[in-house]
């Protein structure tokens, strides 16, 4: 929700009024939360989900942290500019 308020150009975000901001964010939990319960209801994950899944995986199981350190030596990350910071969490 709050990297959809950011990705809003500053001139749009700052001609919005206080009002306009409030129900701006209101529909964007709802729509996160309807397309979060379709999800549940389809048995579904999307990109993010894996990742935070990634991170809490790796989190629980040192072993298989370990593992996966051990196998790789390096890692290609294409569009780095572009990497969030969950992707730089699954990197370290």
């Amino acid at each position: 929700l709050y990297d959809l308020l950011a990705a809003l150009p500053p001139r749009m975000a700052g001609a919005l009024t206080r009002a306009e901001r409030a129900l701006l964010v209101e529909l964007l939990q709802r729509a996160e939360e309807r397309y979060e319960s379709k999800k549940r209801a389809a048995a579904r994950l999307d990109f993010r989900d894996l990742e935070h899944r990634s991170i809490r995986l790796l989190q629980a199981r040192p072993d298989i942290q370990l593992i996966l350190q051990n196998r790789y030596e390096h890692i290609l990350m294409d569009e780095m500019q572009d990497t969030n910071p969950v992707q730089w969490r699954l990197l370290e």
